[in-house]
């Protein structure tokens, strides 16, 4: 009965961690874009000529032996040049095309996702930022797109592996059953061992990227407020947190080599230890007349495809949870709603140049920064916002300003509600000078100019003399 509640218990269990897998590949696809089609027929394509010339070769030498030991009359010196030159002209051309295909577009896809990712973040409300750091969105434009280019690739790998076990496990069965279960045994036993290890990698992974975008935010934080880090001597204070973050990265990733390691002893001992077993039994039946020394030799010819194809069952998926985090990462940004064109913010004044009627705004839930305000500055008329700091003074210009959407109440810019204002029409109405302003990369013409539709040169004479006077 306790075993029965056991078993029952495990099975939600093990559908959601199959469901994740299938939702991680979505996902996965997704991210690639217009990519995606092209990628997945390149990648069945590919796999299937891999496949079918893995069986070609195991024919080639299988052929071979027949001929020139066997001496059979039945393999033709026209059936080997062909298996022979079918095989050379695989892998020297088309297997070469094969791979330059893939790096090729590969590097398409991880410059397109870069692109998109930019766009996306460009397209979204500052509230989004709101709290998120500028190191956070720098280590997601860089590791997780490198990332989800090396999740893409793992994907390729899982793809070949389950063409293998379509076409070679069945052509391999037909050489010699025997020897099929001693390869398919050892096979599934190493799957079971890399399946155990596949949630912990993913933690590690998890854990790794985050410690990664720690480091990313104090190198930031440390080379952006450079003059108050001297200013204040806290060069000790950033270094301890960056060594810290280093210190992290170093933790998690000796853990996972750890995991790594174990891999990598596993897969020696099942490739070389498996293929001396499966000689041994193949010289045992050889010797006693039960199998033939051309089907031995195809045997061996396919058995690394075959003992791969076992440990990708069980690797794939561990691979791929090294690159799921990050894709997921990505997922989310994408699935984030964009700016909306206009905020649904009424108000009718005709002759207010500026009114906010019982105005309220919070950043975080349950924390208002704004609560019940009113203000009204009719057209032409001038007001100044006097209160302390933190009253919520650079909330209320950034709300007249489409920056944020308040949470209720009417807002009127130059006698129309904010929601007869498309979000870009209502900015380039209005003047806003920050508190902090951010010199951007270029020259101090084109910072001027930022926000300026084909500026003239009298456009920066008037400049000149305001900044003069």
């Amino acid at each position: 009965m306790a075993e029965n509640l056991k078993n029952k218990a495990l099975e939600p269990a093990e559908k959601e961690k199959k469901n994740s897998m299938v939702k991680d590949i979505k996902h996965l696809l997704s991210i690639l874009g217009k990519y995606k089609i092209p990628y997945i027929i390149f990648m069945l394509l590919s796999s299937i000529i891999g496949s079918f010339m893995t069986i070609v070769s195991a024919e080639a030498m299988r052929s071979m032996v027949s001929f020139f030991v066997n001496r059979e009359t039945t393999v033709t010196i026209t059936r080997l040049i062909t298996l022979i030159t079918a095989m050379a002209l695989y892998r020297m051309v088309i297997n070469q095309l094969i791979n330059y295909t893939i790096s090729i577009l590969q590097i398409k896809m991880e410059a397109d996702v870069r692109k998109r990712l930019f766009y996306k973040l460009q397209s979204m409300p500052v509230s989004y930022f709101h709290g998120n750091h500028s190191g956070d969105f720098v280590a997601k434009m860089n590791l997780d797109v490198t990332s989800v280019s090396k999740a893409a690739d793992t994907l390729w790998e899982g793809c070949y592996t389950v063409i293998n076990i379509v076409f070679i496990v069945p052509y391999f069965m037909t050489l010699d059953w025997r020897l099929s279960v001693v390869v398919i045994v050892l096979g599934i036993l190493f799957s079971i061992f890399m399946n155990r290890v596949v949630n912990p990698m993913r933690k590690r992974s998890k854990e790794i990227l985050k410690s990664m975008s720690e480091m990313s935010m104090t190198t930031t934080e440390s080379v952006t407020g450079f003059n108050v880090t001297k200013m204040f001597s806290l060069q000790d204070k950033f270094s301890k947190d960056f060594s810290d973050s280093v210190d992290k990265i170093y933790e998690n990733q000796k853990k996972y080599g750890n995991l790594s390691a174990w891999i990598g002893f596993s897969q020696m001992v099942v490739n070389y230890g498996g293929q001396a077993l499966v000689g041994i039994f193949g010289m045992i039946f050889a010797f006693a007349g039960t199998l033939d020394v051309a089907v031995l030799a195809g045997v061996m010819t396919v058995y690394f495809n075959i003992i791969y194809t076992f440990i990708e069952i069980g690797s794939v998926p561990s691979d791929m949870q090294k690159y799921f985090a990050s894709s997921d990462r990505l997922y989310n940004i994408f699935k984030t709603s964009s700016e909306p064109e206009r905020y649904a913010i009424t108000g009718n004044d005709p002759e207010a140049g500026v009114l906010l009627k019982d105005v309220e705004f919070e950043y975080n839930d349950g924390m208002p920064v704004l609560k019940d305000v009113s203000i009204c500055a009719k057209k032409g008329e001038m007001i100044a916002l006097v209160g302390d700091s933190g009253s919520g003074k650079t909330t209320l210009v950034k709300l007249l300003a489409g920056l944020y959407a308040a949470n209720k109440g009417e807002i009127v810019v130059n006698g129309r509600g904010l929601s007869d204002y498309t979000l870009t029409g209502l900015r380039k109405s209005v003047a806003y000078v920050p508190q902090d302003a951010y010199v951007f990369n270029g020259s101090i013409k084109e910072n001027i100019s930022y926000g300026k539709d084909n500026p003239t040169d009298l456009f920066y004479k008037n400049f000149e003399k305001t900044a003069v006077s």
